[in-house]
């Protein structure tokens, strides 16, 4: 499904304190982050979830390839908008990333249960996470390997980072162990099917 894309000239600043990069800059910002966390919405429903299967191809500068599960609420969104944001996290969310992978968007409000801040994107309609150092607005440009292996191609249609936080080149790393999270145990439970009704939750 075609992404419907704000205008250029109307731009929504973002979170005060970040910076525009050229669009070429994609690879240099990912390279070595294990982890981001992708942002979606649909309708009056916004949801995040990590995701470490992200890769961007030779020879590209404004695309990446990602893979996302197709039991979660972030597949049926980007599935159904074509559009996402991908919000790259300090090393000092690193427990936070970990609990919210371990919860369903189907039955969570995950920004309210870990205290995440968002503000909107300029050239998409979806939310972006200001405590992130990095951000880039996405479309879909390929989702013809979605259904069969969870494979969307992405373009790259804006890149906002925090300069200081990307100079020093602070990001996530896989735990050793399992992190604790900050949350009930009910939180811990295995992502269901998605279903239309839950579009509304």
């Amino acid at each position: 499904m075609a992404a419907q894309i704000h205008d250029h000239t109307s731009r929504n600043p973002g979170p005060s304190g970040f910076s525009d990069l050229p669009i070429h800059r994609t690879r240099s910002i990912l390279a070595n982050r294990p982890v981001v966390l992708m942002t979606t919405r649909h309708g009056a429903s916004d949801n995040v979830m990590p995701i470490g299967c992200l890769h961007v191809p030779e020879g590209s500068s404004a695309r990446i390839s990602c893979v996302v599960a197709a039991t979660t609420q972030t597949f049926a969104m980007l599935l159904a908008t074509g559009q996402c944001a991908i919000n790259v996290p300090p090393r000092s969310m690193a427990e936070v990333v970990s609990g919210i992978g371990a919860c369903s968007g189907a039955l969570y409000d995950k920004f309210a249960l870990f205290g995440l801040a968002r503000a909107e994107a300029g050239l998409v309609n979806v939310p972006v996470l200001p405590q992130c150092i990095a951000q880039l607005e996405c479309r879909v440009s390929d989702d013809r390997a979605a259904r069969r292996y969870g494979l969307f191609m992405l373009e790259v249609l804006r890149l906002r980072v925090q300069l200081a936080s990307v100079t020093n080149r602070p990001g996530p790393t896989r735990p050793a162990r399992a992190l604790p999270v900050r949350t009930a145990p009910d939180c811990i439970a295995p992502v269901p099917p998605y279903s239309s009704s839950s579009m509304s939750q």
